[in-house]
C-alpha cells in the first residue's frame, strides 16, 4: 500500500480457454482497493489484450513460458499503486508448497505466506507465518530435495484448516498429476477440493498421518504418505489440511511438498479461496454421538457416527480437568475421575468438536 494513499492494487488470474498456441487468461483487479479512477494493464509478449484499461481484461498468449502481468491504479489525487505478478503457462510444474512466494523462492522466517490461508474452528481467517525450524527437523520428502518450510497459524491445541491458492487444470488437459507429501505437527487430513461453476466444493481425501502404537507423529516422512502421480480431470482446485495438535506447549505447524504437471497448459492461478470452513460444531453433528449411561458413576461410553479422537474433561467454568487421546474409533470408553458434580466433555473428531453436557453421582 502506498504511503500517502490508501490505494491497493491486487490482480487475480485464471486460466481461461487453453488449446494449442492459444492460451487465453482472465486477469481480474476487482479487489483492488481505494478510490480507484483508472486501470493500466501491462502484459509484455501477449499477442492480444481486450481492453488495457479495463478490471477484467482477457489477455491471449501464444507461446508457453514464464510471463509478467503488471497493473497501476491511480485515484483523483493521481497516487499510484503498482502490482506485478510472475506466473506459467504451457508445459509447466505449478508449485503449490508451503512457505514460498509466486516467483518459488522462499519466504523469510516470520513473514507472512499469502498463498495459504488458515481458518479455526470457527471459521476466523488467520495468515501463516513461516515458522523457524532447528536442526533435525524433518521436510516433507518427494525426493526433490528440500522444496518447502514450515507455516503455523501460531495457535496450540485445537483443530485448523490450511487451504491453499486456486490452480485450473484446463479442459482439454489429459495428464494433470499431483505430487504431495504433508508434514504436521502433530497430524493431519490432506484433501483435493474441486471448485464447481455454481462455487460449490467437493473434496476428496488424498493422505493422512498415519497412526501407530507410539502415537500419529505426523512430523515424519514415515507417518505421512506421500500422494504419487494423482491423476487430476480438467477444472479449479485446491489443497487443503486439516491439521491437529494436542499439545498446549508446541504450536502447530504445517510442511506441504506440492507439485501439479500437465503437458497441454497448466495455469498457476494466486486466486486465494473464499473461506468457506467445513469443520462441523456442536449444532451440527451432536446427533452422531450418544454418551452413556448419564448420570454416570464415572465410566462412559461414548458412540459416535464420526471416529473420535480425542475427549478433554471440562469443569462448570471451562477449566480442563482431563485429557484422553485415542485411535481413530467409533466406540470409546472414558473414565471421569473427578468427584460428584456437572463436567462438559469436548469430542474431537475429524469433523469437528462436539459439546457434551454430563452428570456424575
Amino acid at each position: 500500500m502506498d504511503e500517502h494513499s490508501l490505494l491497493n492494487a491486487k490482480i487475480n488470474y485464471e486460466a481461461a480457454e487453453f488449446t494449442s498456441n492459444n492460451y487465453k487468461v482472465n486477469f481480474d483487479a476487482s479487489l483492488s482497493t481505494g478510490n480507484i479512477v483508472s486501470y493500466a494493464w501491462e502484459f509484455p509478449n501477449a499477442i492480444s489484450v481486450s481492453s488495457a484499461s479495463a478490471i477484467k481484461p482477457i489477455v491471449t498468449y501464444n507461446v508457453a513460458g514464464d510471463y509478467t502481468a503488471k497493473l497501476t491504479i491511480s485515484d483523483a489525487d493521481n497516487n499510484l499503486s503498482v502490482k506485478t505478478v510472475s506466473f506459467k503457462i504451457g508445459n509447466i510444474v505449478a508449485d503449490l508448497s508451503t512457505g514460498k512466494n509466486n516467483n518459488g523462492n522462499f519466504i523469510a522466517v516470520d513473514a507472512d505466506d499469502d498463498d495459504w490461508k488458515g481458518y479455526d474452528i470457527n471459521g476466523t481467517e488467520i495468515t501463516p507465518k513461516i515458522r523457524t525450524t532447528y536442526t533435525g527437523w524433518s521436510y516433507a520428502d518427494l525426493s526433490t530435495g528440500i522444496n518447502s518450510q514450515w507455516i503455523s497459524l501460531n495457535n496450540f491445541e485445537g483443530y485448523y484448516n490450511y487451504k491453499s491458492r486456486v490452480f485450473t487444470i484446463p479442459n482439454n488437459a489429459t495428464d494433470a498429476k499431483l505430487n504431495l507429501r504433508s508434514l504436521s505437527f502433530v497430524r493431519n487430513w490432506t484433501y483435493l477440493v474441486k471448485v464447481e461453476a455454481d462455487g460449490s466444493e467437493t473434496e476428496t481425501e488424498i493422505t493422512k498421518t498415519q497412526w501407530q502404537n507410539d502415537g500419529f507423529k505426523g512430523w515424519l516422512n514415515s507417518r505421512s504418505p506421500k500422494v504419487e502421480n494423482y491423476s487430476i480431470s480438467p477444472g479449479t482446485y485446491y489443497i487443503k489440511v486439516l491439521v491437529y495438535s494436542n499439545n498446549s506447549a508446541v504450536r502447530e505447524s504445517l510442511d506441504v511438498n506440492a507439485i501439479v504437471t500437465c503437458s497441454t497448459g497448466l495455469m498457476n492461478t494466486n486466486k486465494i479461496v473464499p473461506p468457506k470452513i467445513t469443520l462441523q460444531t456442536q449444532d451440527v453433528i451432536k446427533q452422531n454421538v450418544s454418551v452413556y449411561p448419564v448420570p454416570t458413576h464415572g465410566e462412559l461410553n461414548i458412540d459416535s457416527d464420526l471416529d473420535v479422537l480425542s475427549v478433554e474433561v471440562h469443569d462448570a467454568i471451562g477449566r480442563i480437568l482431563q485429557m484422553k487421546h485415542f485411535a481413530p474409533s467409533k466406540r470409546v470408553k472414558l473414565t471421569i475421575n473427578n468427584g460428584k458434580g456437572i463436567y462438559l466433555l469436548k469430542i474431537m473428531t475429524k469433523q469437528g468438536i462436539i459439546n457434551q453436557k454430563i452428570i456424575k453421582e
